[in-house]
């Protein structure tokens, strides 16, 4: 992708680089979000599907095989592919260029802080949202105890 990319842009703007690495960071950002629309529109897709069409069968313990075909993750994975890449990509050269020399591994270490402390908060939010519906009338909307349980009953299984 960067060897038909680059040379393109760098036409198109004059630098040698193609665009800046805030240019980039911005592009695999609006790329991540429009991943995230993308996503949401599969995923209504996906619970209409499964509200209105019949089920191609039923595995034993996880439940009804959805008719949707998994195809439909493709153009979200990629983009969101693609735009993790650019972000990474541009946001590491931007530090690696803007930081002295003594301080690079140091920048280098604040990019994967943050992506170990963005994993903690979703984690947090994930498990708060849980927390906050588990006494709902519905059911949850993230059934995580079925899913650890199903992990117990994995590790049990191949010891």
């Amino acid at each position: 992708m960067t060897g038909v990319l680059v040379p393109f842009l760098r036409k198109y703007t004059g630098r040698d680089s193609g665009i800046t690495q805030l240019q980039r960071v911005g592009a695999g950002m609006f790329l991540c979000i429009t991943s995230m629309m993308v996503s949401a529109i599969v995923e209504q897709r996906r619970r209409t599907v499964a509200l209105t069409r019949p089920p191609l069968g039923f595995a034993l313990r996880k439940g009804a095989i959805s008719s949707m075909s998994g195809m439909w993750l493709i153009p979200q994975l990629v983009l969101m592919g693609v735009g993790d890449a650019l972000a990474g990509v541009g946001q590491m050269e931007f530090y690696y260029k803007q930081f002295p020399e003594n301080m690079r591994s140091f920048a280098g270490s604040l990019y994967y802080c943050g992506i170990g402390l963005a994993s903690y908060l979703s984690s947090f939010l994930l498990s708060a949202v849980h927390n906050i519906t588990e006494g709902s009338l519905v059911s949850h909307w993230y059934r995580y105890k079925d899913i650890v349980a199903k992990d117990n009953d994995i590790d049990k299984v191949s010891v």
